[in-house]
């Protein structure tokens, strides 16, 4: 089976990106902070797109949030108290 290339943050026209989620500080400070912590994964290939509207990138942002934050969710309830 060939192993697929992983998307690099870098590859991703930030420039678009940021433009997309101007208007939305939350989102955009998700970005930058999810783009310093994941140098390369796959689930952001799909932003590795030219033809992507704005409207789009700020849905597919605002779902890999909600991922994010229902993964933070779960694993801070799984994590035992001291």
């Amino acid at each position: 089976m060939k192993k697929s290339k992983r998307t690099n943050v870098k590859d991703i026209n930030q420039d678009k990106i940021k433009a997309a989620l101007a208007d939305e500080p939350e989102l955009l400070n998700f970005w930058n902070d999810l783009c310093a912590k994941r140098e390369d994964d796959d689930f952001l290939s799909i932003l590795h797109n030219d033809k992507i509207s704005p409207e789009s990138i700020k849905e597919i942002v605002n779902l890999i949030k909600d991922i994010e934050e229902e993964e933070r969710v779960r694993h801070e309830s799984s994590t035992p108290l001291n």
